[in-house]
């Protein structure tokens, strides 16, 4: 939904030689279609690094009336003269008007046409069937129509346009935000929308890393970092973690993450019981101290607690730390050199009720300092 500046760098110091890409501000398109300049060497804003860039005509979707998959109503490509649908020679004409056209726009004598879409290619036999019948009689005519047709990729493209027309390619330094599909239709919003979803995908990297890490500081055969993983995965697409989805999917990819951080909270649990020596099955997550609560806390009455903190970066670090609690009966020791630990005890924000009826009257606030790859007791 738009391109940085930043695109370009990154993609051309990965290797890339070069992107291809559908949204661009709707004036900008028309304007370069006009000017035959869909295609543009794209600079990095210090203008260090360059890609070939090229604008697809219509998206990634088939020209209308040439979707020829099982979810399609576009009719096949019939030619044989006995058959009542017969339709070869009307069907050929119209896809051939629409070659024409997007070459009309393009000045290396090359075009892109691409024939897909989303959850197309679900019957790809019968959509590959009605294109090899189309490039069939295009190529059977190629003089007489001007077009060759081939099956090929974007490396390929991209050598014969830069073939072609490599010297005379226009220029491009600037970002492309913001994207507009129309006068009214700012694709702007998603920079701000579902800050929930967003904020806990951040969240749930944190504990995907840690679960990782302590995987192999306990020497674990499994692999269980990976349905969290998996979730954190699927939260990349471009219609979740830019807020862009409907709600019951949105809430389906809470649900994936949920269930990917619990599990792995269950790992970390374990694997710092193993590494602090502290008793099998002791361990649990306050994954609600964001809202004042925390069951472990809210259950032990005056019975002491364990606190396990982990420093997941490379560094030594010293953090302050809040603890959800019942009462200020409680003080700190510090379990590695047996001293005391000041613990201030502040009380809870009146507003919190309201966002969990269940928030425990205090938190408890301490300075840890942390090893790095470590923990502190």
């Amino acid at each position: 939904y738009g391109h940085s500046a930043a695109q370009a760098a990154l993609s051309a110091q990965s290797g890339l030689k070069g992107l291809f890409f559908s949204r661009m501000h709707y004036q900008e398109y028309e304007k370069r279609k006009q000017d035959k300049e869909l295609e543009f060497n794209w600079h990095s804003t210090a203008g260090e690094d360059t890609i070939f860039s090229s604008v697809l005509y219509q998206g990634y979707n088939a020209p209308t009336g040439f979707c020829f998959d099982s979810t399609c109503t576009d009719p096949p490509i019939v030619a044989d003269p006995e058959s009542p649908e017969y339709n070869h020679p009307e069907r050929l004409t119209k896809f051939l008007e629409f070659l024409k056209e997007q070459a009309a726009h393009y000045r290396s004598g090359n075009i892109m046409l691409t024939m897909g879409g989303d959850f197309s290619y679900q019957n790809a036999h019968q959509y590959f069937a009605n294109l090899d019948t189309l490039m069939k009689y295009v190529n059977l005519n190629s003089t007489e129509y001007g077009f060759e047709m081939v099956y090929s990729t974007p490396s390929r493209y991209m050598n014969a346009v830069k073939g072609a027309i490599g010297d005379s390619l226009a220029q491009r330094k600037e970002d492309f935000f913001p994207y507009a599909d129309d006068s009214h239709s700012y694709w702007s919003g998603y920079y701000t929308s579902r800050p929930s979803l967003k904020g806990y995908v951040r969240d749930c990297n944190n504990v995907l890393q840690v679960c990782r890490q302590v995987e192999v500081l306990v020497g674990s055969p499994y692999c269980d970092a990976d349905k969290l993983w998996l979730a954190m995965s699927v939260a990349q697409h471009h219609d979740a973690i830019t807020g862009t989805s409907k709600k019951h999917v949105a809430d389906d990819y809470f649900k994936r993450l949920a269930e990917g951080q619990t599990f792995c909270e269950g790992v970390i649990n374990r694997g710092l019981e193993k590494l602090s020596g502290v008793g099998s099955g002791s361990l649990e997550s306050c994954r609600l101290a964001n809202e004042s609560y925390c069951e472990v806390t809210s259950r032990a009455g005056n019975k002491s607690l364990t606190v396990v903190v982990y420093n997941a970066r490379s560094v030594n670090r010293t953090e302050y730390i809040r603890i959800p609690l019942l009462s200020e009966k409680y003080e700190l020791i510090d379990l590695t050199t047996n001293q005391h630990v000041q613990l201030t005890f502040v009380e809870l924000n009146p507003a919190l009720n309201r966002v969990n009826s269940e928030a425990l009257p205090v938190e408890g606030v301490f300075k840890a300092t942390l090893p790095a790859l470590g923990y502190s007791s």
